[in-house]
């Protein structure tokens, strides 16, 4: 391969001759680096940001969920309310109130 990643100034590395020999090398530049405060400042705020997002799409998803579990409950419902067979017969009210209620609890 032609491409080439430029270590530093003076020190060349062949992607496609990449093996551990490399390695060290590039490993041992890194270790050498001093340690920068602005350099984990920023990787921790981009992590926090990561984690922050991801946490937002979770709740975001979980919420929706939630929110159509309740929805497709109170449709039953009112399908159960509106049939004109359960509608009219009387003695299904004590049970039509008894689903009412244990829909009040759930909400």
């Amino acid at each position: 391969m032609n491409a080439v990643a430029s270590i530093s100034r003076t020190d060349t590395l062949f992607i496609g001759h990449i093996s551990w020999r490399y390695y060290n090398k590039i490993k041992k530049k890194a270790m050498e680096q001093e340690f920068s405060w602005s350099g984990f400042l920023l990787s921790m705020s981009i992590a926090f940001f990561i984690v922050a997002g991801g946490a937002f799409s979770l709740n975001l998803l979980h919420t929706s969920i939630q929110k159509s579990r309740i929805l497709n409950q109170h449709n039953n419902i009112y399908i159960l309310e509106n049939s004109s067979e359960n509608y009219l017969q009387v003695d299904l009210l004590s049970e039509k109130l008894d689903n009412l209620r244990s829909f009040a609890r759930n909400a």
